[in-house]
């Protein structure tokens, strides 16, 4: 067999799988093979995500370094990040890529890639891999102007992380694009493409869609042709963008700036929201306090939903100190492997890994009319190893994004437990924590031309408006300056999260106010905060009483809870009941590290909690009765009723408490969980937290020596 039958060997074997690339190495085919278009089977493996193929390839002397494509100048490196493999990424960088790599002589890196598309998981491999955060992209602009223009909170937020300093100029590209119709300006886009400003006169067929992922949602724009499919995409955290850059330069955003920005977005699971509610955590000031209270009174339940939102955060503790609630970290809707991962079509005989649509229009990342498509994006070409498009929208950042689904009202884990109940020492309560065009130079920002980005009053189009709210319509009576005609969304999903514990998802966590909790900004004293909450929580507990709309208890409860004043129990307790299983879910964790030991009332809604017929109730009273500082039969008894839930979570939380209390009941369950739980997960880390209640000294060893069983 000839090499030239070797290769084309090793080609096909990268579709087949990892046997089969090793047959065809073992069988004398070159590692640094590449065909007759110059694309080398490393660079093929590494665009379509192969991260084993990768690694047999680079074991058999195929070099991470060597460019690809007919002038050799595509590499491997950038063919990973401008999808977010992270697993490819690795591999490569391990075995000795150069993460500051150009692609040609002015072209993009490996990390401008990854910003142009979002792949925030891949901006922090190459960064943790010594990437230059401010080694500029074409054209001179620096990364994180590029995340910016992207609308990619999380890239922002790595970027920043590891000390990049474009922070003015990324500001006023983040503020230029906050209110802006994306879809239009996509949809401008692609017909600029075609140079004649009617790029779609031979589609048949043109797509908007969005998707919501990291903190907000992804707009994509594709045009269906008869032989081939362009298309082009972009975020729209822009708001979010904008603040937590204001932030890291000591900008004082007035409070209906920020209300505007979050009441424009709507939905209070978003970034846009999230750092607007956490900067003002930080300011902690009276100004803030006024305005918070006098949102409580507006007609608009989204309104009230925000004023609850920043009045939970004026508390004694600062957001950001560690020693309290605080925004920088937000609960996972579901550990990310649970989770689908987004990503780009198959890879077929046809497809060897051609560039998406809608990362760059050019080198410079940037049309004059708005984002454009890949120019690398060819039409499909006859089979053999001509390019393919691919036009995927989702972003998929290595692993998926985590969102929260819901508020809570501290971090659920092992981490949190304490002396043993009845010892008179404090409980193991959780640790309470809240939840494309270039500008010309010199052009103005919107803020300088006389608007305010982000305030409600610019409106959102009405392809981005949310649907309304039950109650009175926006606007009446409205306290926040420029914000009137804010709507609210019907249903809003689940119990938002502005506390909670540190996200697992690779991009860093999703949480508001990142980058000023890692600078260490200035937060006010305790005293001040002191003087804050004593202020704020009376008007959470009217909230909390007098609200009608479900959101809005939920809000009220959940700043209550975080408040962590247990003069605010009544209030709770009294949503026990709620039929909205999202309030009575606000409520179990409101009351987790509140209860005292002597409080049966609290007790007995938390066993009732721990029996509701929606999975998420039982598993953060679960949590919270075990962590109360009380040992009763009631408590055993509804602990040990938990031991076979259908969540192994929820086991792995009663049999901590049942631990803790010294009952022998929880033995077998934690023998359980420490052999057959995902060793990565919660059941497990709580499973072996519990131990150290366990006293039987050989008892506890056994379980120590328990292995997870291999599957």
């Amino acid at each position: 067999m000839t090499i030239e039958d070797l290769s084309g060997e090793l080609f096909s074997a990268v579709y087949e799988g990892d046997d089969a690339v090793v047959r065809a190495l073992r069988a004398g085919a070159p590692a640094e093979t590449a065909d007759e278009d110059g694309t080398t089977a490393l660079y093929l493996a590494a665009s379509h995500d192969r991260p084993g193929t990768v690694r047999l390839l680079l074991a058999a002397g195929a070099d991470p370094n060597r460019g690809s494509g007919e002038q050799g100048d595509e590499l491997p490196l950038c063919g990973a990040a401008v999808w977010g493999y992270t697993g490819v990424l690795r591999a490569l960088l391990e075995a000795g890529a150069r993460p500051d790599l150009r692609e040609h002589d002015d072209g993009p890196t490996a990390l401008v890639w990854a910003c142009r598309g979002g792949r925030y998981a891949a901006v922090e491999e190459l960064l943790e891999a010594g990437a230059d955060p401010d080694l500029p992209g074409p054209g001179g602009e620096p990364p994180l102007v590029t995340a910016a223009r992207r609308g990619s909170p999380s890239c922002v937020r790595a970027l920043l992380r590891y000390g990049a300093r474009a922070r003015t100029e990324a500001l006023a590209e983040a503020r230029r694009w906050i209110g802006r119709d994306v879809e239009r300006e996509l949809r401008e886009g692609l017909r600029a493409s075609s140079g004649d400003g009617d790029g779609d006169r031979d589609a048949y067929e043109v797509v908007a869609r969005r998707v919501e992922e990291d903190g907000g949602v992804t707009v994509i724009v594709e045009e269906f042709h008869e032989n081939h499919v362009s298309g082009n995409e972009q975020q729209t955290g822009h708001a979010a963008i904008a603040t937590l850059l204001e932030v890291e330069l000591d900008i004082r955003t007035p409070f209906d700036e920020l209300a505007g920005r979050a009441l424009r977005c709507g939905d209070p699971e978003q970034d846009d929201w999230q750092e607007a509610v956490a900067a003002l955590w930080q300011r902690a000031d009276e100004e803030t306090l006024r305005a918070a209270l006098a949102l409580c009174g507006h007609a608009d339940p989204l309104h009230q939903i925000f004023a609850a939102d920043v009045l939970a955060g004026l508390g004694p503790a600062a957001p950001h100190d560690g020693g309290g609630a605080g925004p920088g970290n937000l609960p996972s809707a579901a550990p990310v492997e649970d989770r689908p991962e987004p990503g780009p079509p198959p890879a077929t005989a046809d497809d060897h890994g051609a560039r998406p649509t809608g990362l760059a229009p050019d080198d410079h990342g940037a049309l004059p009319t708005g984002p454009a498509p890949d120019e690398r994006a060819a039409a499909t070409g006859p089979s053999g190893h001509e390019p393919g498009t691919a036009t995927d929208g989702a972003n998929t950042g290595g692993a998926p994004a985590e969102r929260p689904s819901g508020r809570a009202a501290g971090v659920k884990g092992p981490a949190a437990a304490g002396p043993a109940p009845g010892t008179g020492a404090e409980g193991p309560a959780r640790t309470q924590s809240p939840a494309e065009a270039d500008s010309p130079a010199g052009e103005e920002s919107p803020a300088a031309a006389g608007g305010s980005p982000g305030t409600a009053a610019e409106g959102p189009t009405e392809a981005e408006r949310p649907a309304r709210a039950e109650g009175p319509a926006a606007g009446e009576g409205a306290v926040v300056p420029g914000a009137p005609g804010v709507e609210g969304p019907a249903g809003m999903r689940g119990v938002w999260g502005l506390v909670g514990g540190e996200s697992p998802s690779v991009g860093g966590s999703r949480g508001v106010g990142q980058a000023a909790a890692r600078e260490g900004a200035v937060v006010a004293d305790t005293a001040t905060r002191a003087g804050l909450s004593a202020r704020a929580v009376p008007a959470l507990r009217e909230l909390a009483r007098e609200a009608v709309h479900p959101e809005v208890v939920r809000a009220a409860v959940l700043g209550l809870g975080q408040q962590a004043d247990p003069a605010a129990l009544p209030e709770i307790l009294r949503h026990a009941a709620h039929p909205d299983p999202g309030v009575r879910h606000a409520v179990a964790q409101a009351l987790g590290g509140l209860v005292p030991g002597g409080h049966t009332e609290a007790i007995r809604v938390l066993i009732e909690l721990s029996r509701d017929s929606e999975e998420p109730v039982r598993d953060w009273a679960t949590t919270a009765l075990a962590g109360v500082d009380a040992d009763t039969p009631e408590i055993r008894q509804a602990l040990a009723a938990r031991l076979d839930d259908t969540d192994e979570d929820i086991d792995a939380e009663a049999a901590r408490g049942l631990a803790m209390r010294q009952d022998p009941r929880a033995v077998e369950v934690l023998a359980r969980l420490l052999a057959d739980a995902r060793p990565e997960g919660y059941a497990y880390d709580t499973a072996r937290q519990a131990l150290e209640y366990i006293e039987d000294e050989r008892v506890r060893r056994r379980l120590e020596a328990t292995a997870p069983r291999s599957r």
